[in-house]
């Protein structure tokens, strides 16, 4: 009896791990877009973290990033087909992961495109801290939730990725 409720205890933490790792993702991304931006105008020690850490992980996916496009699609085919044999609970936070990274690109790719003066001006310094910081927020919220059990809600990503697991997940 204590042996089952071991294996099932372990289990459990197997899959609450792989569900916070799918985060890497969305935390690659906004740190190659946004880190030096928000980091190098900060503090110092922010300056440092982004040197020491954070620059070297924007170097990993810039050189890295065929590799990590293919790994992410793979992964979110594997979890929406359901074509291993994972719980549900597993399938809708790494979706939801995934479906992040997919909004930060998107985000991204406008801020980018926009005139110089917004970019480098005040309303971009604002825009870029508030997004860099809001998504590590977000990511930290899933994490939460994912530590404890439950199913994280946001909005409009938790509908998306019930959709993609199944249709009768319960809240």
């Amino acid at each position: 009896m204590v042996a089952i409720k071991y294996k099932d205890f372990i289990l459990q933490l197997i899959e609450r791990a792989c569900c916070i790792v799918s985060y890497i993702y969305p935390i690659l991304e906004i740190n190659y877009y946004w880190a030096a931006n928000v980091c190098l105008g900060s503090t110092p020690e922010l300056a440092l973290f982004y040197h020491r850490v954070l620059k070297k992980l924007a170097l990993l996916y810039s050189e890295n990033a065929l590799l990590i496009f293919t790994s992410m699609l793979v992964i979110f085919l594997v979890c929406s087909r359901g074509t291993l044999r994972l719980s549900k609970f597993l399938r809708f936070n790494v979706i939801q992961a995934i479906l992040i990274t997919i909004i930060c690109t998107i985000i991204n790719s406008t801020f980018t495109v926009l005139p110089p003066i917004i970019l480098q001006g005040f309303i971009g310094a604002i825009f870029s801290k508030f997004f860099f910081f809001g998504t590590i927020f977000l990511i930290l919220f899933n994490i939460g939730h994912i530590i404890v059990g439950r199913y994280p809600r946001i909005p409009v990503l938790s509908e998306a990725a019930k959709l993609q697991v199944q249709r009768d997940l319960n809240f």
